[in-house]
């Protein structure tokens, strides 16, 4: 907006972090395009948006600001790290499940060989045994 900084605006909180940000795509002449950052609306909730910079320049090629974009990307960001929580917890409970279908292997092997000292047939047909017809 013409005529006012970031000291004129609602994200007052983070205006010294944005001008240092400003000030380095102005003295270095590079763009930044596509990152997230917080920013503060005029009710005083932090929101997240993807913020692009780049600088200005005049006939003379002379860098005379930065011209700044950005979207509000809050409820995909919220939906991002629900998608994140519920993998994780999906993540851990395959997991479990495994280690106990792993330890049930493992016991069942053990029972086996129990039976096999025993002289009885072995009780449960395990993966890689051909031998056992009876799968329990």
């Amino acid at each position: 907006m013409k005529g006012f900084d970031d000291y004129d605006m609602p994200w007052t909180q983070q205006a010294e972090a944005y001008r240092i940000d400003d000030r380095h795509v102005m003295n270095s002449g590079e763009s930044k395009i596509n990152y997230e950052e917080s920013q503060t609306t005029p009710e005083g909730k932090i929101i997240w948006v993807n913020t692009s910079k780049i600088p200005l320049r005049n006939k003379n090629n002379e860098i005379i600001g930065v011209l700044g974009t950005y979207e509000d990307i809050t409820e995909r960001k919220i939906a991002r790290q629900e998608h994140q929580k519920r993998y994780d917890q999906l993540k851990t409970f395959n997991q479990l499940s495994v280690d106990r279908e792993l330890k049930m292997v493992e016991l069942k092997k053990e029972i086996n060989l129990l039976y096999k000292l025993d002289g009885k047939k072995s009780r449960y047909t395990l993966p890689g045994d051909i031998n056992n017809e009876e799968v329990k």
